[in-house]
């Protein structure tokens, strides 16, 4: 376990020098006015270091203690940052929403680096006959989580309601439906090893399941296109075609200027580096010019991806540093909760999971009876159960619609419900993949019986 430590610290330290310093930075640079007065400055930067602090022993704690939780069941989650952020934040209020305000750049770090990552993840220069049949099964099942998601509560809403409730309600929900269309492959990968399961399906649901979350993200990026908002430079008036086509053009220009660079071959220090301010660099761009940094890195990684040889060390090299990445992430998603709107918004992400649930159970059935003659060879099963894990990347789009939505008068009881929704679906999303591994993959019988009666340990 020691070992285990060490190989990981390292990395922890990078995320939380980097949550220390993009803060400071932009502390220094906010100009005297906003901290002249009195001690605020140093109470700010001891807020910091409380922070830092904190999250450092709940890694470290995280890791002694649900390792063995992880040995025993295959559990790999981070729902318990989530839970620490609300502990520490609105639970007892020991983080105000100026301390959480300083991290933004620490944030879209965090953000860019999941939409790099699922960029990645597209390189059309490998695909394969299953690739395409994911790709297939995958829009399916996009495309039916979208309509009852999105499509029929927005239907509902123009019949029942004037349309200052649909506009008003329309951002939110189609930021529910992105995230809802989001597919983490990790429960598969960690379950599937856990579980020594072989066969073909669990390679086709990886596969389904990162493009569900490409197209998550595109969908997601489409709303920063569909409506005006405070624009720094570029006009704001832009329709949502232009809009559309800036993420791209910037996406693509920055993925050639990176990819070019790439060309060269680097030592793993050197491209960490490079990695860590390539997402810094455009995330920042993003940021600033009011545009989506997860749907921008997203355009940024498919083009590396498809033009440079390194993007597969681009790729290993930015998993090394991930989880501290998520991890905070997924501790100021529960620290910038707030318990100011509505006490049943919480209670909405039961019909939502409900709904969710039944909208990928639905499209995976659809994709699979739909398959064509030629591909049954390439046939997928009914992938539903292993399409409800959100993973980081909900957060993601969840924070990142907050820093920009966060003013809409129902933006809080997304949030709210939001949160709620993604813990619960990555708890439960590990017992849908079990069961799911159990019925369409070879898992030896001697394993079975040690997984159902809760006596499998996993050897590290």
């Amino acid at each position: 376990m020691t070992s285990y430590l060490l190989q990981r610290i390292p990395g922890a330290l990078l995320a939380l020098l980097l949550t220390l310093l993009l803060p400071a930075l932009a502390l220094a640079s906010g100009g005297a006015e906003e901290h002249s007065g009195g001690g605020s400055g140093a109470d700010m930067f001891q807020n910091i270091l409380v922070l830092l602090a904190v999250i450092s022993v709940a890694y470290v704690i995280t890791h002694v203690f649900l390792e063995r939780i992880q040995r025993r069941f295959g559990l790999v989650s981070g729902v318990e940052y989530i839970l620490l952020g609300v502990l520490i934040g609105p639970a007892l209020g020991l983080l105000d929403p100026l301390t959480l305000s300083k991290f933004t750049p620490a944030l879209v770090l965090g953000t860019g680096s999941l939409g790099l990552m699922t960029g990645l993840n597209m390189n059309f220069r490998r695909a394969s006959g299953l690739e395409y049949e994911a790709a297939r099964v995958a829009l399916w099942i996009s495309l039916v989580t979208l309509l009852v998601v999105v499509v029929v509560p927005l239907g509902v809403l123009y019949a029942t309601q004037p349309i200052e409730t649909v506009l008003r309600w329309m951002r939110g929900i189609i930021c529910v439906g992105a995230i809802a269309m989001v597919a983490s492959p990790g429960p598969v990968l960690a379950l599937r090893r856990f579980m020594s399961a072989r066969g073909a399906a669990a390679d086709g649901a990886i596969r389904v399941a990162r493009f569900c979350s490409a197209l998550a993200v595109i969908t997601f990026g489409l709303l920063f296109c569909m409506f005006d908002h405070e624009a720094v430079i570029l006009p704001a008036q832009y329709s949502m075609i232009e809009w559309f086509g800036i993420h791209l053009t910037l996406g693509a220009v920055l993925g050639v200027v990176f990819a070019t660079f790439l060309r060269r071959d680097f030592d793993d220090d050197k491209l960490l580096t490079i990695v860590i301010g390539m997402v810094i660099f455009t995330s920042g761009i993003a940021y600033y010019l009011r545009l989506s940094p997860i749907f921008v890195n997203l355009v940024l990684g498919v083009v590396i991806a498809n033009m440079s040889k390194q993007s597969a060390h681009v790729e290993t090299m930015l998993e090394s540093v991930q989880r501290p990445l998520y991890i905070v992430l997924f501790f100021f998603a529960g620290a910038s909760l707030t318990f100011d709107g509505p006490i049943w918004a919480l209670a909405l992400a039961i019909p939502y999971l409900l709904v969710r649930s039944i909208a990928r159970l639905t499209g995976g059935v659809i994709a699979m009876r739909t398959t064509h003659q030629a591909n049954e060879h390439l046939r997928i099963p009914p992938l539903g159960r292993v399409m409800l894990a959100p993973g980081a990347l909900s957060v993601a789009m969840l924070i990142d619609f907050q820093e920009v939505f966060g003013n809409y008068p129902v933006s809080a009881t997304i949030y709210s419900a939001m949160i709620t929704g993604i813990v619960l679906s990555e708890v439960l999303s590990y017992v849908r993949t079990r069961s799911w591994l159990l019925d369409h993959t070879d898992v030896p019988p001697s394993t079975i019986r040690e997984v159902l009666s809760g006596t499998k340990v996993e050897v590290v």
